[in-house]
């Protein structure tokens, strides 16, 4: 039922989600009030801080990747603004960050403005791998 209006919403952006985020807020303060309140069952308490422990750690690690890769595309940009053609990396896990990588001209527009990059060089991204291997 929360999702079933972001099957007609365009574009689809991080707002839409906000009735799955109280969702999550809602479910996780039912789990700490579980484990708080029930003081008599140490195996549930444990089996709960540790999910929650090993998903946080899980997201930590996952985004924590995508900023080093987003620092060494900035001062790869950075580094070669004067150059008429850059290869540029698309950030990874593509589906936990929203436009990371430029898909249109309106955002490709929008991310030459922000990193101060001339409307005459020519971008190209390619897979991280890929860059990699070009660097």
């Amino acid at each position: 039922m929360l999702t079933a209006p972001l099957f007609v919403v365009t574009p689809i952006g991080s707002r839409c989600f906000f009735p799955m985020y109280i969702l999550w807020i809602w479910v996780c303060v039912e789990y700490f009030d579980l484990v708080i309140v029930n003081k008599e069952n140490e195996f549930i308490k444990v089996i709960l801080i540790g999910g929650i422990i090993t998903f946080y750690v899980y997201l930590l690690l996952t985004y924590a990747y995508i900023f080093k890769v987003n620092l060494q595309r900035e001062n790869y940009i950075k580094d070669n603004l004067d150059k008429e053609y850059l290869v540029l990396p698309k950030l990874p896990y593509e589906s936990y960050h929203w436009l990371g990588n430029p898909l249109n001209e309106e955002f490709e527009t929008r991310f030459r403005s922000f990193y101060g990059i001339n409307e005459d060089t020519e971008l190209e991204f390619i897979s991280l791998k890929e860059w990699k291997k070009v660097k």
